[in-house]
């Protein structure tokens, strides 16, 4: 018996499920009428199910097909949904269903110890505004010690003051990793309970910049290699010792430091090592 096997494909299948409702005169003819149960909907008196839902939600968000190419394809299969029903049917989703979840989801993270922060300018078409103004996704996430399941959370926002992180933070305490950006420095005086941490990520950005400039070769030796040296040295060792209990990964660093003679390699890990006893990764 030979056995060998081919690929095919069936396309997407959409379904129209037709719902009857028995409804009920009264045999006294005394005006009562009563109306079978039906099954709730997402919205009320709308066809939207929630497989269509999570099928555009999919779409939009993890296939990266916009809401305007999703109504092109409906309508090729004779389904009449223009963009802006779509777009409704997902802010509404959002406002129903999902805020409840993001409400868990930021109260998790809020409870965390350390909290990753960043900001990232991008446009966005027709909200108003003059074109080529920015807006920004201010970005959220708890520490990696904190929990084996991360919470992100992305926060759009039309600018880039410390009010807006300031109403999002309001009810946490603890470190805040952030890239340098000096809202967050503002934030951490004006705020109890609040210590502003800096990310080595950046940190090394920046020594890296000059190794750039100088040329690899022309940058041996210099301060700015040396420290992008040990940063990654760094890095390299907390990959090894990331499974590790928090108790451990303290205990290791402390070694690395008892360990080394630099004076300068020494300041780095102790500002590393009192990032790691605050929970940070």
């Amino acid at each position: 018996m030979e056995i060998y096997k081919r690929l095919s494909v069936i396309p997407e299948t959409y379904m129209v499920d037709e719902h009857h409702v028995h409804i009920y005169a009264s045999r006294k003819n005394d005006g009562r009428i009563v109306k079978a149960k039906r099954p709730k909907d997402m919205f009320r008196n709308c066809i939207a199910t929630p497989s269509l839902i999570s099928e555009i939600i999919t779409s939009k968000f993890e296939n990266h097909v916009p809401t305007d190419r999703q109504s092109k394809l409906f309508l090729e299969n004779g389904i009449p949904l223009e963009t802006n029903i779509l777009s409704g049917w997902l802010i509404k989703t959002s406002d129903i269903y999902l805020s409840i979840l993001y409400d868990e989801l930021k109260k998790a993270l809020l409870g965390s110890k350390v909290i990753h922060a960043d900001e990232t300018p991008f446009n966005v078409i027709r909200d108003g505004r003059d074109p080529g103004t920015n807006s920004y996704m201010w970005v959220y996430r708890s520490g990696f010690c904190d929990s084996s399941h991360p919470v992100v959370i992305y926060d759009y926002q039309e600018s880039r003051r410390m009010d807006h992180p300031e109403e999002f933070l309001k009810l946490f305490s603890g470190v805040l990793v952030t890239d340098g950006y000096q809202v967050y420095h503002s934030l951490e005086r004006k705020r109890k309970g609040l210590l502003v941490a800096g990310c080595w990520v950046h940190a090394k950005r920046k020594f890296s910049e000059v190794i750039k400039s100088l040329g690899r070769n022309a940058s041996d030796g210099i301060i700015a290699a040396e420290a992008a040296k040990r940063i990654s040295k760094f890095f390299h060792l907390d990959k090894q010792w990331k499974d590790l209990s928090k108790e451990e990964r303290e205990k290791q660093r402390h070694l690395v430091i008892s360990f080394n003679n630099s004076y300068y390699t020494k300041s780095i890990c102790l500002s590393c090592n009192l990032l790691c006893t605050s929970d940070a990764p």
